[in-house]
């Protein structure tokens, strides 16, 4: 009979550690990215998000597994959504917070071109602009860093996303543990014994 184990108090988070010494000192003003929404727009997006009505919000703090979100809401018919976790974001600095709104308003930019409609696609129409902002130096910018942006295809944030994974279960069928961060129970399907391919999840 195969079960689940809750071993989640063994695991503590790299970021637990770190604020637990100390370590995380706020040197910044965080920056507001609904100020920094609308120059991004102007200055490498042609103002098209703001004219198709892009919509930009914090998620919610349960947002826990990317930084960022950009989605099509009601099938295309709703508009476009982007989302940023404060959760993950709240232990980065400025310049990532900025990258992440930028990496999101690409994907946003690309859904209304119709050039890469799966948010999770960063293909060629995805890089060019992402490269085409690394590269820029445009005045008009009040907001770029000293050494410029360096957006990338992911997100880079495993120990913030990590940190709140606190819940972890151990099949006794196939040894592997998961981590989630919310309070819930693998199903039969997250086994890999019952995976044929072997894959995991």
């Amino acid at each position: 009979v195969k079960t689940w184990v809750d071993v989640g108090a063994q695991f503590i988070s790299r970021v637990e550690r770190r604020v637990r010494g100390g370590c995380f000192v706020p040197v910044e003003i965080p920056v507001d990215i609904h100020e920094l929404f609308p120059v991004y727009d102007r200055v490498y997006f042609d103002g098209r998000l703001s004219g198709a009505g892009v919509e930009l919000k914090w998620g919610s703090k349960t947002m826990t597994k990317c930084a960022g979100m950009c989605e099509l809401k009601s099938g295309g018919l709703g508009g476009i959504q982007i989302r940023l976790s404060p959760s993950l974001l709240q232990y980065r600095s400025n310049a990532d917070v900025k990258e992440t709104l930028l990496h999101e308003m690409i994907h946003a930019y690309c859904f209304l071109d119709h050039t890469e409609m799966d948010r999770d696609g960063h293909g060629y129409h995805f890089q060019k602009h992402m490269n085409r902002i690394n590269a820029g130096r445009n005045p008009s910018d009040p907001y770029r860093p000293f050494g410029g942006y360096r957006i990338t295809i992911f997100h880079n944030f495993v120990d913030e996303v990590r940190h709140f994974q606190v819940h972890a279960w151990e099949c006794s069928l196939c040894g592997h543990t998961i981590r989630r961060s919310m309070n819930r129970i693998p199903s039969e399907k997250d086994c890999r014994a019952y995976r044929k391919d072997l894959s995991g999840w």
